[in-house]
């Protein structure tokens, strides 16, 4: 894991922490897309600038608005 990617999922777990105002679905969505953002970067690694982290955190937010909508 990069320092960047390991800043991010600081930064994505901070962030996630304080928001205790979201509905169920909004936090599926924020968690599914903070997940999927750090393993896209991380399995896209340094040299894509941003983009598996974009992808990721887009397939991890589909897939965490479909979880809450179960």
């Amino acid at each position: 894991m990069t320092k960047l990617t390991a800043a991010f999922a600081l930064i994505a777990m901070t962030t996630l922490g304080a928001c205790s105002t979201l509905t169920a679905e909004e936090r599926s969505v924020a968690t599914g897309a903070t997940i999927g953002a750090v393993a896209g970067a991380a399995l896209a690694g340094d040299n894509t600038q941003g983009r598996g982290a974009v992808v990721g955190a887009t397939i991890g937010a589909l897939a965490g608005s479909a979880a809450a909508n179960r």
